[in-house]
């Protein structure tokens, strides 16, 4: 007695890529060749390079034209509206604070702090903190200078 003979599963997975290629390729003969009665005389053959510049610039202006619309109504955007533009943030002032003043023998230390960094900060007389530049340095206040050449004095108890 002999036993039916069936396809297994490992034939399939053989043959499977195969027949689907053949079927895709069949299909791909029929979509792309032209019909059996075309004639391709018709085309030109020979073109000369003022029609190939003028064709580039047809589709150039084409392709322009396109994108416009592209811009206009965005795909990727929900409501299809380019979006609207947003006005620039000020960034927020940075101002200089005094928190004390370290007497050192001779030398004097000003103990300051950036409104933006909370790191206390030691500098002398004509260091630079931020876009200040330390002037001078006294028992109990401090005098700094801005970029525009404007002096500001800080005393230690008061917060500016």
């Amino acid at each position: 007695m002999s036993a039916a003979r069936g396809i297994t599963p490992a034939q399939i997975e053989k043959w499977a890529p195969l027949a689907f290629g053949g079927i895709f390729a069949l299909l791909a003969w029929v979509i792309w060749l032209p019909a059996s009665g075309s004639d391709f005389s018709t085309y030109e053959t020979e073109a000369t390079a003022n029609d190939i510049a003028q064709r580039a610039e047809d589709i150039d202006q084409r392709l322009a034209q396109g994108a416009f619309h592209l811009t206009e109504r965005p795909i990727f955007h929900v409501t299809r509206r380019p979006p609207v533009p947003v006005a620039p943030v000020a960034a927020p002032k940075v101002t200089l604070s005094l928190s004390g003043i370290l007497n050192n023998g001779g030398s004097q230390i000003a103990l300051l702090r950036l409104s933006n960094n909370n790191e206390l900060m030691r500098r002398k007389t004509g260091e630079r903190i931020g876009q200040w530049v330390i002037k001078s340095i006294t028992r109990n206040s401090v005098t700094v200078t801005d970029q525009n050449g404007e002096d500001q004095v800080m005393t230690l108890g008061t917060s500016q």
